[in-house]
């Protein structure tokens, strides 16, 4: 394994522990409540990069 293959698992293990945090943390997201959308934990979690006119925050998450 690179350097650069475990800087990048290391990267996703962090991403994946702010949005359970986020997650456990947001009322939306409790057992029997609505729940969130995919787009909204991304932007509220900071994973987007801003607007750009082709590539709006909420469409950033792909």
């Amino acid at each position: 394994m690179t350097q650069f293959q475990a800087r990048g698992q290391d990267i996703r293990g962090l991403a994946k522990s702010l949005v359970l945090d986020f997650m456990k943390a947001n009322g939306e997201c409790q057992p029997e409540m609505e729940g969130m959308k995919l787009a909204q934990i991304f932007k509220r979690c900071g994973f987007d990069w801003g607007d750009y006119p082709k590539a709006t925050s909420s469409n950033q998450q792909y």
